[in-house]
């Protein structure tokens, strides 16, 4: 059975969390593929990483928790959807707020 790190990016001078995400690799890896992935600007999360890095600004991660449970990041992004501020793309597996995504 798989373990996963559910993580969050933080912007680093307001320390608003805008990303929150699920690996089984080492987060600083994981850091790095973000920071690769957003020069093709293809979603918001890689267009907002982007503005980031052209401002000199290098997000931050940061561990929430480690489980074995891969549902458990949808339900950390709920926690996380009143503030407006995520960036995440929805997927059609994941079910927000007792709704599937759309």
């Amino acid at each position: 059975m798989s373990v996963y790190k559910i993580y969050k990016l933080v912007h680093p001078v307001t320390c608003e969390t805008f990303y929150i995400g699920r690996t089984e690799d080492d987060l600083n890896l994981r850091l790095k593929r973000h920071l690769w992935s957003c020069k093709m600007k293809r979603t918001e999360i890689e267009r907002y990483i982007f503005s980031l890095l052209e401002n000199d600004i290098r997000p931050k991660i940061e561990l929430i928790e480690i489980t074995r449970n891969k549902k458990r990041e949808a339900k950390i992004i709920n926690q996380y959807l009143p503030t407006g501020l995520l960036k995440n793309t929805w997927h059609s597996n994941w079910e927000f707020k007792g709704r599937k995504a759309a």
